[in-house]
């Protein structure tokens, strides 16, 4: 499915670069990546520079990044309820850890898109239900 997403990503047509810098993790207990790494590359195609960290990135290491990168976004992904808990916790340590240099913090996937109101609850917001649309919502946000 990767090979199919890179050659369909492939054909689309690049923005230029807008100078924004945005970077994608899934916390502890994640391992869904395939959708966030869309996201990750709808962003890059909407012309910023993405960091994808990955599955099960520990809160350290997610902190690190967000300090040496200073991206103007973070985004996470959940696709299962039980996995919301620990991204409230996650968003609250990086929120704690950076505070007023904390970015942008959205989420996306599966529970999001059926219960919007959670975004909220993580202590988040939801751009749209899918990549491109997410994409698009955060560059218009820069504009």
């Amino acid at each position: 499915s990767e090979s199919w997403m890179a050659r369909s990503m492939g054909r689309a047509v690049a923005a230029p670069e807008n100078g924004r810098r945005a970077v994608f993790a899934c916390l502890p207990g994640n391992h869904h990546v395939v959708g966030l790494r869309m996201v990750a590359d709808a962003f890059e195609l909407d012309g910023w520079s993405s960091t994808f960290l990955g599955a099960n990135t520990p809160l350290e290491k997610l902190v690190d990044a967000v300090a040496e990168g200073r991206p103007h976004l973070v985004g996470f992904s959940a696709s299962l309820p039980q996995q919301l808990r620990g991204l409230r916790q996650g968003i609250s340590g990086l929120r704690g850890a950076l505070r007023d240099a904390c970015p942008q913090i959205v989420v996306g996937g599966l529970v999001f898109n059926q219960y919007p109101g959670l975004a909220r609850w993580v202590g988040a917001q939801v751009l749209g239900a899918d990549a491109v649309t997410a994409a698009a919502a955060a560059s218009r946000a820069g504009e």
